[in-house]
């Protein structure tokens, strides 16, 4: 069985790690890469989601990297 992640629940859950829980950014891209290569992890495109981590791990904010792969 697949588990279907969404970025607005990616970017969400960023947010919230980030904010409420005060995670670094280098945990919670550890943590992202390690959920988004699990196998039963279906995103809507991954390729995008990866570029938008490399860049987040380049020091972008989240909120910002993902829309802008999404653009790409």
């Amino acid at each position: 069985m697949q588990t279907f992640i969404p970025d607005t629940v990616m970017l969400e859950t960023e947010w919230v790690l980030r904010h409420a829980y005060g995670f670094s950014s280098v945990a919670i891209y550890n943590a992202f890469t390690k959920l988004c290569g699990l196998p039963n992890v279906a995103l809507p495109i991954p390729y995008r989601m990866m570029m938008a981590l490399q860049w987040y791990s380049d020091g972008m904010d989240f909120a910002d990297a993902l829309p802008l792969a999404a653009s790409q």
